[in-house]
């Protein structure tokens, strides 16, 4: 596919999914692909869509390691993918990234769930 951008909306969404309902192992696969397809686009000089990529694979991975049971290292991931953390140029990608999270009721639900009281023993 010439629009690996295009194409990486659609893992993101699984992974997401496959993540929240609890299949890590599937949504590892789809966040697989995203870090091919950003790649794939950092080959091509496309830094702002690599990026806008990279930043969904951070989440998709912050959702893996909730699934897996890992909630202090998922909570540190999305730390790690926020805008406060990120250049100007890249917080208008992770809002982006986000967004689609949002659409999805699946970003908000992270951050609350990350909140609750867990142990982590």
């Amino acid at each position: 596919n010439e629009f690996p951008q295009v194409m990486a909306i659609s893992h993101f969404a699984r992974a997401l999914g496959e993540a929240r309902s609890g299949d890590a192992a599937a949504a590892k696969v789809d966040t697989a692909k995203l870090v091919e397809l950003r790649d794939r686009l950092r080959a091509a000089k496309s830094d702002y869509w690599a990026t806008q990529v990279d930043v969904e694979q951070q989440i998709a991975t912050a959702w893996i390691l909730y699934a897996d049971g890992k909630y202090d290292e998922s909570l540190k991931a999305m730390a790690a993918a926020s805008p406060e953390r990120a250049s100007p140029s890249a917080r208008a990608k992770w809002e982006i990234a986000i967004t689609c999270g949002n659409l999805l009721g699946l970003t908000s639900s992270l951050a609350a769930a990350l909140q609750s009281p867990r142990s982590t023993t």
